[in-house]
């Protein structure tokens, strides 16, 4: 399910670069990180960063897990991400932090079913 949502929430990125995707071994259940770490190095490796950016841009903001570093909670299939994440949500009254480094209200989706 995981795999499945990453491809949801950066279809077009997907759609766009499905051949060299393909190519690469992009594989979707292991998170975006997947995608940067395949990218590193290659002739289109600038393409494929701004269409992701451009997709932070386009859909509904991602929770950060280490927003210096733009690290998304979609960025590997993680129990230690989940197990991380939650506790400081509840802490933070049901925030998390965005972007801009910032606290931001936050709805928790865990796809595990």
């Amino acid at each position: 399910m995981f795999g499945h949502a990453v491809t949801i929430y950066y279809e077009s990125v997907f759609e766009k670069h499905a051949a060299l995707f393909k190519e690469l071994d992009v594989r979707p259940n292991n998170g975006i990180g997947d995608v940067y770490s395949k990218i590193a190095g290659h002739p289109k490796q600038a393409e494929v960063e701004a269409d992701i950016m451009a997709v932070y841009k386009a859909r509904p903001p991602l929770a950060m897990v280490d927003s210096g570093r733009g690290i998304t909670n979609l960025h590997a299939p993680n129990d230690v991400i989940i197990d991380a994440s939650v506790p400081p949500v509840v802490r933070d009254g049901g925030m998390m932090w965005n972007w801009d480094d910032k606290l931001a209200e936050t709805k928790m989706m865990i796809p595990d079913r």
